[in-house]
């Protein structure tokens, strides 16, 4: 939801104004909206034929060029409206942008959107004159600074402007994002919302988050709350305070927020824990040391493994990001970055996700390279209108959001494409390229690039099989990837998620084909499920034919070894009779012979088949054979609940 925006209308919305909010961005997620190249005013007509005075569009640097566009579009049809233009994307552009689009745009929000919206609209519009917290375009530079917003002091965002079940309804999972407050202290050179927000962290207090939360449960049925903030455990006495408040206070209310790894020690993890703490964001950023320097972020990577070891120990899910792309990023780091992404799933994260460095207006090391940034705006998945993609050829040295830093590093396409393929692996055959690098000693960019050359998302996985034959493993080790290969293969044909649409948005519900498979047993020579049961040690690998059976159980596969007399049952069902017609049948010949081999009581032979049957039963059925060839079955999955061992009856 658009948070921010919804807090803006409430605060002028309390001062007696009429508000209306149009969420584009939602509307193009669900289907309804823009389409691709479509112009500005198929779309932009709402707006002008809606009697408002004032327009105000939020942006980020991405977002920039397209709601100049509209705002050119609107001041042509309704000269009389005044457009702003506020939100994260115009820290470091705003001069730039009233100097060179006073067509486009009448004032530009470098403050606190709450104060500044509200005191525009207590001014007198037609003088355009000056506005606290405003740049006024066309009245010189000046800006006269914002009243300062005490932030508990503002209403609750006003969430009846926008239609909420219908944003939880393709939320995934069904949280829901509660803005506390914005602000970082640090200063990485990449970042630009924390200049924009002075350095200064601010937060609601612990109590009044907590009587939201409450709100917003009676209201919607939440009980998950993403705890929006820039860096949520900043200020170390605001933290301690809200942890304490919370674990004394809160009773039914899970929550998450973004950290950074080396400002969450364990100990403060353990009591975020008790406080309903469930899960942590973190950007880890590199792996290589020299390029954390230049990031201005840590020392080294050191820091990033002690979160992972620590969330771990104190039962924290956690999902991180990582940039590549860096000016002068060379192999070697790169292969740190890739590592780090791959070593956070080992230590169970739930995602691990790369982002491509995008040098945005104001950010240092934007002003470091500027003479190194190529244009790029053709490779990025946001939507552009012809009339924006004109403004950023035209002001390339404005919209810098749409380049890329070229210096002593890799092609920006090498990025968007390494980005795509590491998004499919941490999700999907991520033992396979983790026993490639750990044990057979190929690097995860030599193991990216061996796949690149796969147009099919659905055939990844069968391509990195084929590149693991030709890397020159001994025989042991390629016979243990295999069989490791054919584990998560079978997996995948259970899992069956449509990856295109995964790897597009990290973060959708992943679709089902509703035609695969939902169990599939697989028989291959190693003991996959001992093999990683301590991540991120791979132990030695156990030759042992076993078979598995994979199946799916809700969003999730189960992992299943099954004993001889439970295969050998499988291989009775593929050949010949089916469920559930057969079941009573079969249940009573096989607990006469189960019982007979093992010496078990007529009846507890019995209990067990029924239940081996049960199990085994489904929609559809299928068997795969992995003996010595990789299996082809590459179907999608992302991750599965490995029981283990079948136990339906300890003693057989």
């Amino acid at each position: 939801m658009p948070v921010g925006l919804l807090s803006v209308a409430a605060a002028v919305r309390a001062a007696g104004h009429s508000v209306r909010i149009i969420d584009f961005e939602f509307e193009h997620r669900i289907g309804c909206g823009f389409a691709p190249d479509e112009p500005v005013s198929t779309f932009v007509n709402r707006i002008a034929e809606h009697p408002a005075s004032v327009v105000g569009i939020t942006v980020l640097a991405d977002t920039l060029p397209t709601a100049l566009a509209i705002g050119r579009y609107l001041k042509r049809v309704r000269p009389e409206v005044r457009v702003v233009l506020g939100g994260p994307g115009i820290h470091g552009t705003a001069r730039a942008v009233a100097a060179r689009f006073a067509e486009c745009v009448d004032y530009l929000c470098i403050a606190d959107g709450e104060s500044a919206l509200l005191a525009l609209l207590e001014s007198d519009l037609d003088l355009l004159g000056d506005v606290p917290g405003m740049l006024t375009v066309g009245s010189g530079t000046k800006v006269q600074s914002a009243p300062s917003v005490r932030i508990d002091a503002l209403p609750f965002p006003a969430y009846d402007l926008v239609d909420v079940p219908a944003y939880l309804a393709i939320a995934s999972p069904r949280i829901f994002d509660l803005h506390v407050g914005s602000g970082c202290t640090y200063k990485c050179s990449f970042c630009t919302t924390a200049p924009f927000w002075k350095h200064v962290f601010s937060a609601r207090s612990p109590g009044t988050i907590l009587a939201e939360m409450e709100r917003l449960s009676q209201a919607y049925g939440i009980s998950d709350f993403n705890i929006i903030h820039d860096n949520f455990v900043n200020d170390r006495r605001y933290i301690d305070a809200f942890v304490a408040y919370f674990a004394e206070n809160n009773t039914r209310f899970s929550w998450g927020c973004a950290v950074r790894p080396d400002n969450v020690p364990l100990d403060l993890m353990k009591r975020m824990r008790t406080a309903g703490c469930r899960f942590l964001f973190c950007g880890t950023d590199a792996g290589d040391a020299a390029i954390l320097r230049d990031m201005r972020k840590m020392t080294s990577s050191a820091k990033s493994y002690r979160f992972f070891r620590d969330a771990r120990e104190a039962d924290l899910v956690f999902e991180t990001n990582t940039i590549i792309g860096y000016p002068n990023e060379d192999d070697d780091a790169l292969e740190a970055a890739l590592k780090i992404v791959f070593d956070a799933i080992a230590h169970g994260g739930y995602t691990a996700d790369v982002s491509v460095l995008q040098p945005l207006p104001g950010a240092p090391v934007t002003m470091a390279h500027r003479d190194r940034i190529e244009p790029t705006f053709g490779s990025l998945q946001t939507y552009l209108p012809v009339e924006a993609r004109d403004l950023i050829t035209e002001h390339g040295d404005v919209f810098t959001g749409f380049g890329f830093i070229r210096q002593a590093n890799m092609p920006y396409e090498y990025y968007t494409r390494l980005a795509e393929l590491i998004r499919y692996f941490t999700r999907h055959f991520f033992r396979s390229i983790y026993f490639l690098k750990e044990i057979m000693g190929v690097p995860y960019r030599v193991a990216l690039e061996g796949v690149a050359g796969e147009i099919s998302p659905s055939r990844y996985g069968e391509r990195l099989s084929r590149f693991a034959e030709d890397v020159g493993a001994s025989q042991d080790e390629l016979a243990a990837f295999r069989s490791v290969y054919c584990f998560e293969a079978g997996i995948e044909a259970v899992k069956g998620v449509d990856v295109v649409a995964e790897i597009s948005n990290v973060y959708a519900r992943p679709t089902q084909n509703p035609e695969t498979a939902r169990v599939v047993v697989v028989d291959i020579d190693h003991e996959v499920h001992l093999m990683f049961a301590a991540l991120p040690r791979i132990e030695t690998a156990v030759r042992n034919p076993v078979s598995y059976l994979f199946r799916r159980e809700g969003g999730d596969v189960a992992s299943i070894r099954l004993k001889d007399w439970q295969r050998e049952l499988w291989q009775t069902l593929g050949n010949s009779l089916a469920p559930p017609q057969a079941e009573g049948l079969l249940s009573n010949e096989w607990a006469s012979r189960l019982a007979a081999r093992t010496g078990a009581s007529f009846h507890s032979a019995y209990s067990a088949v029924a239940a081996t049957l049960q199990l085994f039963s489904a929609e559809s059925l299928k068997q795969t054979r992995c003996d010595s060839k990789p299996c082809d079955q590459s179907r999608r999955a992302w991750s599965e609940n490995d029981k283990g061992s079948c136990g339906l009856s300890a003693g057989i």
